[in-house]
């Protein structure tokens, strides 16, 4: 859909997908560069103590899909630094598959210029006004995920559990993580839940699953739903006002018949 937007708004295609591109890399740099600091200052040591499956703790599984992302941040990161490289690779993919159809190779001439288009779009990341931009999403990406982080700490505190605040974020970023890569249904609808409740169950107790889920599922989109709806139709009632009361081209004045 944000492509989609962008195209109605005369942007190219490969540059909207150069732009998603880089607000998934400001999330992901967001979690690569956050995460280690809390590593680096003791947090989440206490989930080691509660195993998972083959003696893998919630701790261990951090660990884990931390890595992944500090991985994936620092291939990403390569890619802005280095689009040249990704760049020659993918003219060579499109010039050796074109060799073997003269119909494929007359597809294929459209992405080829989109990805010259996409190159352009990268290598102007890499400007100070380009780094400075990612930058400013990445600190971003914190607070636009405040809901996703936030969520199992609220619920727990609206049941009357009581927590490390640090410890339940880490777990939240966990769930966060697993649902990225991992959910098969669409938003993680129902693997969320699931995924919620056992991961959190070192906390909950089980006859208040069922409302921490309620209560966790509400936070993290209900609310942040009905805010956004309301927003969005006062922009709508404004705009169709605006609408109203445009009086639109004058007509031309007529001219006296000679």
């Amino acid at each position: 859909m944000t492509i989609y937007t962008m195209r109605r708004y005369g942007i190219p295609v490969p540059a909207a997908m150069t732009l998603v591109l880089m607000s998934f890399i400001a999330t992901v740099a967001f979690f690569g560069l956050a995460g280690p600091i809390a590593i680096a200052f003791g947090a989440g040591r206490s989930l080691g103590q509660h195993a998972v499956v083959w003696g893998i703790s919630l701790y261990d599984l951090f660990l884990a899909s931390l890595s992944i992302f500090v991985v994936l941040f620092g291939v990403l990161l390569l890619v802005v630094i280095w689009p040249r490289a990704l760049h020659a690779a993918l003219r060579k993919s499109i010039a050796f598959a074109g060799k073997r159809s003269r119909r494929v190779a007359a597809r294929l001439a459209n992405l080829e210029s989109g990805i010259d288009q996409a190159n352009e779009a990268i290598r102007k990341f890499r400007t100070p006004r380009g780094w400075l931009a990612l930058f400013n999403a990445t600190v971003i990406s914190g607070p636009s995920h405040a809901n996703k982080l936030l969520a199992g700490y609220v619920a727990l505190r609206t049941i009357g559990v009581h927590a490390h605040f640090v410890d339940v974020l880490l777990l939240q970023t966990l769930i966060t993580f697993l649902l990225y890569f991992f959910a098969p249904t669409p938003g993680g609808s129902g693997i969320a839940e699931l995924l919620s409740a056992a991961v959190m169950s070192i906390y909950v107790p089980r006859p208040l699953t069922a409302l921490y889920t309620l209560i966790w599922r509400f936070v993290l989109s209900y609310f942040t739903i009905l805010f956004g709806s309301l927003v969005f139709t006062a922009w709508v009632r404004r705009g169709l006002r605006g609408i109203e009361q445009d009086p639109g081209p004058l007509a031309p004045e007529a001219k006296p018949a000679a």
